[in-house]
């Protein structure tokens, strides 16, 4: 069975997939999703050009309580942390308000 923490996981994998065209994802039992997006557009700087210029942003989701299915910052909840870590501080941007 999937728990409600994978199954939010997964719909975020989803979200992030439409607006990305390569998106990995990983979730573990405990309601922890990670997320690699690779791009060769940023925000800030364009585009990317050749493959190895490819921009790579890791997106980490926590639930804290694995059966909640609340996002940080929507119905002002505090169940899930994310965090993104991205060289493109607009991109990193609009993925954190992605996942929100």
């Amino acid at each position: 069975t999937t728990s409600a923490a994978e199954g939010r996981l997964r719909l975020i994998a989803a979200a992030l997939r439409e607006q990305f065209e390569n998106v990995e994802a990983t979730y573990d039992a405990g309601g922890v999703g990670t997320f690699e997006i690779t791009t060769d557009t940023g925000l800030e700087s364009g585009s990317m050009g050749a493959e190895d210029d490819a921009l790579r942003c890791n997106i980490r989701v926590e639930f804290l309580d694995p059966t909640s299915t609340e996002i940080s910052g929507t119905g002002g909840g505090e169940d899930a942390k994310v965090t993104v870590e991205c060289p493109d501080g607009k991109l990193a941007s609009n993925v954190r308000d992605c996942v929100r």
